[in-house]
């Protein structure tokens, strides 16, 4: 199934996009957008437009080229729209092949994007973060299947933190203590944790793999010793 789309520069009113998606939150994403459609996007804010969804690959398709052809396309003077192509020619709905896709990284090698290097307008970002946050406030995000969160797990058991050999500077500690507050100005001040929330927190200790260290000896929950013992242990070499 595909959702179909439209982006509205509120500055003119003018239709400047239609795009086609597997999902909905596609009309609402910066991702892959060409330089063209960024130009605008700097310049005014714009208004996203939910066309048609749930239609098939076939008729999502058939709409783009449709309304792509009705309001123009803008590097050939027919109209306002940044679309480059006359719509109904990507890969959406379909899956490359490994050959394919082996083919695509090697042609990327060595070739920088257009917008590496270069940094957005702080008018831009706040755009950019206000438009997903509407997304997201509109429409429920998906639970995560345990086949994901147990691929997510696995990739972090053993992996070194990213702190591990840096300090924060004075003028960063400073900041943390402003925004936390301290002692009685502390959010945290004062609160308990309910024999409810202490019970849950007893029982996920309860069910997390525990190993030891062979260099100290020292028994904890698996992915903190991962990361701070074994071969990182300050006693291996003692």
């Amino acid at each position: 199934m595909a959702v179909v789309y439209k982006h509205i520069r509120l500055d003119t009113k003018e239709v400047f996009y239609v795009g086609i998606g597997s999902q909905k939150r596609r009309a609402y994403s910066t991702y892959k957008r060409s330089k063209f459609w960024h130009n605008i996007v700097e310049k005014t804010d714009y208004e996203v437009v939910i066309l048609e969804e749930n239609v098939s690959v076939e008729e999502a398709y058939q709409m783009e080229k449709d309304l792509i052809k009705f309001y123009g396309r803008r590097d050939l003077g027919l109209g306002t729209l940044v679309n480059m192509t006359d719509g109904g020619d990507g890969r959406f709905g379909s899956t490359a092949s490994e050959e394919t896709r082996r083919k695509m990284s090697e042609s990327h090698i060595g070739v920088n994007d257009w917008s590496k290097g270069i940094k957005r307008p702080k008018e831009l970002v706040d755009q950019i973060s206000k438009k997903v946050r509407e997304y997201w406030v509109n429409n429920e995000r998906p639970p995560m299947t345990e086949e994901t969160k147990e691929k997510i797990r696995q990739s972090l058991i053993g992996r070194p933190g990213t702190w591990i050999g840096k300090k924060h500077s004075e003028e960063s500690i400073e900041k943390m203590k402003k925004s936390h507050g301290t002692g009685k100005n502390n959010k945290g001040y004062g609160r308990k944790n309910s024999a409810d929330t202490i019970k849950k927190m007893s029982e996920s200790g309860k069910n997390r793999e525990r190993v030891d260290c062979p260099h100290c000896g020292k028994i904890g929950e698996k992915n903190a010793m991962m990361r701070w013992h074994f071969d990182k242990c300050k006693n291996k070499n003692k």
